[in-house]
């Protein structure tokens, strides 16, 4: 007896949560001004895909708009710093149209994809999303701006500074991605491969819009149009690029069978 009453005074253990079943994010509640939406997107990404999703007051899609396209605005100031007059200029607006014309490319795809995975939205809903991943990528590019800005003064190889360029771009668009998946997969017990397809679709189509638009690193050569018309995979250009830094370092770099110069009194 004494066994069994004992037995009964433990506290029974909380209820399993199976994996599967979605979990409801807290509310967003009120946002003040850009810098409240600015953190709400950093804080509380999925509440703020929910709030998109059900409508509930304003989404914050105006704010991520303008926050996006300063933020890849000031970002690409920086880049241009690093080759200077005339890609200070130029560098900024070459990576925000490119960044705009590879989501749109790429925005009836991400709406099929996401109809494909059950996500029961319209349209517009979509294309919000896609606005507030881009708008979180700038964020976290600026987070890294100065990073850059130390790299920018202190290197001169353009491979190198392409390689810190491409590694800081690659972190931002991965939280850009994983905003647009927890929007579109919220509410859904179950998830699948779809949308990290997208992701690939997506970043595949920035990269060679870079290349598109090249030059972003290095300077403007007289007479060079702005935009390149020459067609180039952008594996090939990188490759190209790579190997012209490397004959350049070695032509410039001292040999040991250098005889010093020899002037007469």
């Amino acid at each position: 007896m004494d066994e069994e009453s004992k037995s009964q005074d433990l506290p029974k253990p909380p209820p399993l949560i199976s994996p599967s079943t979605p979990r409801t994010p807290p509310e967003l509640g009120e946002v003040v001004g850009v810098f409240g939406w600015v953190k709400a997107l950093l804080k509380q990404p999925v509440s703020v895909a929910r709030n998109v999703l059900n409508e509930k007051g304003p989404n914050g899609t105006k704010v991520f708009l303008g926050v996006f396209i300063a933020c890849h605005l000031v970002y690409g100031l920086i880049m241009g710093l690093f080759s200077g007059e005339p890609q200070l200029a130029i560098v900024p607006l070459k990576l925000v149209l490119g960044t705009v014309v590879g989501a749109i490319l790429c925005y009836p795809s991400l709406y099929i994809f996401a109809c494909l995975s059950g996500a029961d939205v319209a349209p517009g809903k979509v294309l919000s999303l896609l606005i507030g991943g881009l708008a979180m990528c700038s964020l976290l590019l600026v987070g890294f701006l100065p990073v850059s800005f130390i790299f920018t003064f202190s290197v001169k190889s353009v491979g190198f500074m392409g390689v810190v360029h491409l590694g800081i771009w690659a972190i931002s668009i991965l939280f850009g991605c994983r905003y647009i998946r927890q929007g579109l997969m919220h509410g859904l017990k179950d998830g699948n491969g779809f949308l990290y397809l997208w992701n690939i679709v997506l970043i595949l189509t920035l990269l060679q819009m870079s290349t598109t638009l090249r030059p972003l690193l290095g300077p403007q050569k007289e007479g060079e149009p702005v935009f390149s018309t020459e067609k180039k995979f952008f594996l090939l250009h990188w490759g190209e690029c790579l190997s012209k830094v490397g004959s350049e370092e070695k032509l410039s770099a001292p040999t040991g069978n250098s005889v010093p110069e020899v002037t007469a009194d």
